[in-house]
Order: structure tokens, then sequence, then C-alpha cells
């Protein structure tokens, strides 16, 4: 990734980087104005977020949240800076003409192709629902709290989630049994043994030492 280095002409500019790749070279079908009407009033016409009004005129850029170009390869043409939001946004050209912007994934680059779709790999900048066998601690941005409400977690600069939960909030089978094999434990202890206090604490400990061992075991055949 090309880096540019800026000529310095003032205090503000020493030192300082920008990715040479950022253009600002929005499509005309993919662009409209915006009338910025807040200004830090509230309804009544009252300041209440002061030094606020005022700044650059900005077009908003159209961008391309829900993905649907399903089973459809694009390329990533061009990466642009976008005035409305912290993120930059990648202009894609799909294999059927269709040109979108989208939020630039991290670590894309021109040139790469990304595909949205339900068994696509799975990749940097490619869209897949979390309904799929997704690995655990996968990096995910741009998720939808609801399903067809577009975005709503981590569009932001750098902002990214860990997939940490399995498809449709469903409990893994290990945990399942750990849990099963608990309630038998409890069932066994009040109803049936009724063991001292000694005894009971030593079997606690020991099956709490299983219970440990079962966990960390099962973590290290998941990442293999």
């Amino acid at each position: 990734m090309a880096i540019h280095l800026y000529k310095t002409s003032t205090p503000s500019t020493r030192n300082g980087t920008v990715d040479s790749q950022v253009k600002s070279n929005p499509r005309n079908n993919l662009i409209y104005g915006q009338h910025r009407c807040g200004k830090g009033r509230n309804a009544r016409g009252i300041i209440t977020a002061g030094h606020r009004g005022g700044g650059h005129k900005r077009l908003y850029r159209k961008i391309d949240f829900r993905r649907n170009e399903k089973d459809i390869y694009g390329r990533i043409v061009t990466i642009e800076y976008d005035p409305n939001r912290n993120a930059s946004i990648c202009l894609i050209h799909y294999g059927d003409g269709e040109k979108r912007y989208i939020l630039h994934p991290r670590g894309a680059i021109l040139g790469d192709t990304i595909v949205s779709g339900t068994e696509v790999p799975i990749k940097m900048g490619n869209a897949l629902p979390l309904s799929t066998d997704m690995p655990l601690g996968t990096a995910i941005h741009n998720i939808e709290i609801t399903l067809g409400r577009t975005t709503g977690i981590e569009p932001a600069h750098g902002g990214f989630t860990i997939h940490c939960l399995d498809p449709l909030g469903y409990i893994r089978p290990q945990a399942l049994y750990i849990i099963l094999y608990s309630l038998f434990f409890l069932y066994v202890y009040f109803y049936v043994i009724r063991l001292t206090n000694i005894l009971y604490k030593l079997v606690l400990y020991i099956h709490i030492l299983i219970l440990i061992i079962y966990i960390i075991l099962n973590n290290i055949n998941n990442t293999k």
C-alpha cells in the first residue's frame, strides 16, 4: 500500500502521511445533495449544541449496506474518501455491470474481488449471514441488528466484532453436555446421596476441576 508524504508547509502538515489509494472522485449516479438543517438546534430552533453549523458543503454517497448482489463477484476499483463518515468507501464493479459503494474492509486493496451469499468463502470483504457455519473468533463488521434493517453494529473505521456465538444463538453441544452433567450431579447430591459437608466439598472441587479440563481440551481441539 503506497503512502504519500506531505511536503511540510505548516506545522499541521509536518510528518503527515496519507494513503495514496484514497481518492475523492464520486460517481454522479451514486451521490446526491443533502440539506444539513440541524446546526445544533432542537425542534424549537434553540441552540443546544454549540459551535455547530457552517462547514464545507457535502455530497452524500449511497452506500450498499444490504449487499444483495448474491453470488455475483465484484472488483474493488477505487478506495475513496467519504466526508459523511470516518470510514473510507470502495467502488465495486460487479460482473453484471452494477456499480455500488460499500464500506472499505480493513486490509482490502485495489483489484480484490468480493462476493456476498450464503455459501461464499470466509474472506475479507465477503458478506455472509450469521446463520452460516462461521468459525468462532472471526472478525466481522457492519452487522445488522434486525434482518433487513441494514447496518447497525461496527460500521466505523477500524471497528470490528469477534464472532463468539454459534449460528442463531444456539448452545454448542459441548456446553449442553456440561449443563446436563452439572444438573445431574446436583440431583444426585440433593436427592440421593446426602453427602456430608467435607465429602461434598471434595467431590465439588473434583467436579469443577473436571469441567475446567474439559473446557480447555475442547478449546484446543476447536483451534486445530
